[in-house]
């Protein structure tokens, strides 16, 4: 069985299916019980591309194609995930739909792995970049569908790794230790490489990162990862605005309203799609809350 290239109604940019990819992947690992890898994989000689979750041994569970609209799991085919992803709950219900197609055995209650946290990270840094060019990209990368030593050495030259992150062990069978770091990329210059099996972070220079965006809780106590924020505020007492704004854009939000003089001014991360997202990723619609 192989992946469908699906076309979709409303074109969603690669972009945002990249980042819907990453905030599903981020809830399924969130979620799952079994040891579970990150990879970019291209199946099919090249011809897809797609954010995959695989185990150890190399076998493929999930595979979330972003040049179309289908993921693969267990040799079937779900079509429409971006359009599932991008409206509603989201991620978090296209992850619920992948897991139930799944063998893949479920604990919510389990403490989350470094790579489960990391792949969370990613998520929320590109959502909190989504105004500029920003991109993941894998230090190990796979051309054809088959597994193979393919390290990007560009990527690899540019930054000091250091020295243990190369001695780890290979984390999918038939890959090598480079396998487990990706690249931050922003504005088409690499910025930061995440090793997925620690959660460490480190820069150019081979010093620690630590420009995460902040993790964030859903209500019902849940690891989540926030498509923007919900404003309140109050003017002299008395409420003034209730609105969702996309992540980038809470600082000037907050500007305007101190103008206004309003206080107080209440924030909470915001997990549903909200109109406009896989469009364009840069929405602000104040009115979509009363």
């Amino acid at each position: 069985m192989t992946l469908e290239s699906d076309s979709s109604a409303q074109p969603i940019s690669y972009e945002v299916k990249s980042l819907l990819a990453w905030m599903t992947a981020s809830q399924i690992l969130l979620m799952v019980d079994d040891p579970l890898r990150v990879a970019v994989l291209h199946p099919g000689g090249g011809t897809y591309d797609c954010l995959a979750l695989l185990t150890p041994d190399g076998q493929s569970q999930i595979l979330m194609n972003r040049l179309g609209e289908s993921a693969l799991v267990n040799d079937e085919v779900i079509a429409d995930i971006w359009s599932i992803a991008s409206t509603g709950h989201g991620p978090h219900e296209l992850a619920y739909l992948l897991l139930s197609e799944s063998n893949l055995g479920v604990d919510e209650e389990r403490a989350p792995t470094a790579t489960a946290l990391s792949t969370l990270n990613i998520a929320n840094w590109l959502n909190h970049q989504r105004h500029r060019r920003a991109a993941v990209e894998p230090l190990w990368w796979d051309s054809s569908g088959a597994f193979g030593s393919n390290v990007n050495t560009t990527l690899l030259s540019a930054f000091r790794i250091p020295g243990g992150w190369l001695r780890q062990p290979e984390p999918i069978a038939g890959t090598d230790p480079s396998a487990w770091l990706f690249a931050l990329v922003l504005d088409d210059s690499p910025i930061a490489i995440v090793n997925m099996r620690t959660g460490e972070t480190v820069d150019a220079d081979g010093s620690r990162w630590n420009n995460w965006p902040e993790l964030s809780y859903r209500e019902d106590g849940n690891l989540g990862c926030p498509t923007g924020t919900k404003i309140t505020a109050y003017l002299r007492g008395e409420h003034f605005l209730t609105a969702v704004d996309r992540v980038t854009d809470v600082w000037r939000t907050r500007k305007i309203l101190n103008e206004e003089y309003c206080d107080p001014i209440e924030y909470e991360p915001y997990f549903e799609m909200f109109p406009g997202f896989a469009r364009d990723p840069i929405v602000l619609d104040p009115s979509y809350l009363d």
